[in-house]
């Protein structure tokens, strides 16, 4: 008898085993797929597609040149866009570390009829050249490019960049969330003054002043952004100044928009 009730105590202890060891396996089997679904958050690609307005301030965060009776102001106009391939390679508890590539078209559409840069231009009381934009305002530059049959201007300043997007996004929840990114660039291949006009009524033409040694080849962005699910609201501003070895004003890109991201 007492050999049966040791015995029954035994197989009882051997389940009691057996069950710890299963529930065991079955909590591991279970973290296993989150575990895969953190993996792949963590190694998500991205594209990312931003559209928005082009300033140039008088400096990094203020003195926006809105006023047509400055040089630098420009119409309200969408005319920036970016595009911007993102690798998040660290996503845990809302914060999203990324780092990515992109393409950066800025075209800059000013308010004053045309504005171009003067190769030749003498500063007051130097003998120096010292190249500078200046806007014409009384059409003789235009004149004196051979443009005499014109009734309508569009005058811009168009710059292009390769770009290197970093940042860190925090995500409170699925739907909101905010953003900082370093924007460092390159201006690649396009640098120059834009004029476009019509002829007869009909024809269009265009006129090109190239900005080859006048626009900064590096800069370094700053960007802001809330986000709203997929559609964020963002605005992005530059500590460099536009253009370099010139005697024009220093003015500073300001961009405001949307980005989406996909």
């Amino acid at each position: 008898m007492a050999l049966a009730v040791a015995g029954m105590a035994t197989a009882q202890s051997d389940n009691a085993l057996l069950n710890r060891i299963a529930d065991r396996t079955n909590k591991t089997s279970a973290k296993t797929p989150a575990s895969e679904e953190t993996t792949k958050a963590t190694s998500k690609t991205q594209f990312a597609f931003l559209m928005g307005w082009d300033g140039l301030g008088s400096s990094m965060f203020g003195g926006l040149q809105s006023d047509e009776k400055n040089a630098y102001s420009t119409k309200p106009w969408f005319n920036s866009w970016q595009l911007e391939i993102v690798y998040n390679f660290y996503k845990n508890n809302g914060v999203k570390i990324f780092a990515g590539v992109g393409y950066q078209s800025d075209v800059y559409k000013m308010s004053h009829d045309f504005i171009y840069l003067d190769r030749n231009y003498i500063p007051v009381g130097s003998t120096v050249k010292q190249p500078t934009m200046l806007v014409d305002d009384l059409h003789a530059a235009r004149i004196a490019k051979g443009i005499t049959n014109f009734d309508g201007w569009e005058s811009r300043i168009c710059a292009r960049y390769v770009n290197i997007p970093i940042g860190i996004d925090y995500a409170f929840s699925n739907n909101f969330g905010i953003g900082l990114t370093a924007v460092p660039g390159f201006n690649f291949a396009t640098k120059h003054t834009g004029l476009k006009y019509k002829q007869n009524g009909d024809n269009q033409a265009s006129q090109r002043d190239a900005l080859d040694g006048y626009i900064n080849p590096f800069k370094c962005d700053i960007r802001v952004n809330v986000n709203l699910s997929l559609l964020s609201i963002f605005a992005q501003v530059s500590p460099m100044p536009l253009f370099k070895d010139t005697d024009s004003d220093e003015v500073y890109p300001m961009r405001f928009g949307l980005m989406l991201k996909f």
